[in-house]
């Protein structure tokens, strides 16, 4: 099955709440078009992903293993930053030494 962008981000807000959320909080945290919103919560829902209980939206088992699934972190050493490279390294600087930044390079 195919999930589109949309219907990831409900998926992931829900596995997020303890209990579920109400659609509207769903909506207002996707910051996405209502029509889109509906189609995302329809897809799931026929999918057999998501619960619509009133007007509260929660995740089914099967859901709750694909989202698990799906954020399992790297337990590489160096994470996300392992593979900086080598010209944006800069010198290492010591614990106790003065530090300027440049503030040209803020902008």
């Amino acid at each position: 099955m195919k999930i589109h962008p949309i219907e990831k981000r409900v998926l992931f807000t829900l596995f997020r709440a303890t209990d579920g959320l109400l659609a509207f909080t769903v909506y207002k945290k996707l910051e996405v078009t209502p029509s889109a919103f509906y189609v995302a919560v329809e897809n799931l829902r026929n999918a057999e992903l998501i619960r619509i209980e009133d007007v509260r939206l929660s995740l089914t088992p099967k859901a709750e293993a694909l989202v698990a699934s799906q954020t399992v972190k790297s337990s590489e050493p160096g994470g996300r930053f392992k593979n900086i490279p080598e010209k944006f390294k800069g010198p290492r600087i010591a614990r106790d030494e003065f530090y300027v930044p440049k503030a040209h390079q803020f902008d």
